[in-house]
């Protein structure tokens, strides 16, 4: 048997194993962009994908799925409520915000300011996203966020340095 070549060893502070929906949300919570990211070091995020949400905006091509079914409040970036309807305001892309076909009985308080409005003066926080308005958000979120983007599979995970604190995690 050939002996193995030896394996890289990327030395970091935080692994998000994934890089659905929910490791963008983790990533904005630990790194977002108020400047208080409690993370000192490397983020590194392991799928097999080449960017955030790879395969899950594949398989809504293949379903053919135009239109999220969370209202716009509802993203990556869950501490910054209004940022979906923001973004689409500064890309001049309300249009892709779809009035919902049902009452949503929950949203965010924290804003009623008349630009996150219709013209009927319903909130856009309630509207539906088109996917591509969706998609391209999150890729101006994953721009903004420092990371490590690793392509592959997560096979093993260990914390650098032994069992101690502060090592950070080699893989």
């Amino acid at each position: 048997m050939a002996p193995q070549a030896p394996r890289a060893v990327l030395r970091c502070s935080v692994v998000i194993v994934g890089g659905g929906p929910h490791a963008l949300a983790a990533l904005a919570a630990l790194v977002g962009g108020d400047g208080k990211s409690p993370v000192r070091g490397t983020v590194a995020v392991i799928d097999p994908g080449s960017h955030f949400l790879d395969a899950w905006y594949g398989r809504f091509r293949a379903l053919e799925i135009d239109r999220l079914r969370s209202p716009a409040y509802v993203h990556p970036s869950a501490f910054e409520p209004t940022a979906l309807v923001e973004f689409a305001i500064r890309e001049g892309r309300t249009a892709e915000l779809e009035a919902a076909p049902v009452a949503v009985q929950w949203m965010p308080t924290t804003d009623h300011r008349p630009e996150h409005a219709d013209s009927s003066g319903a909130s856009l926080l309630k509207a539906l996203p088109s996917s591509a308005l969706f998609r391209d958000f999150c890729a101006s979120l994953e721009a903004e966020l420092p990371h490590k983007w690793l392509r592959g599979t997560a096979t093993r995970v260990a914390r650098a340095g032994g069992g101690g604190g502060g090592g950070g995690f080699s893989f």
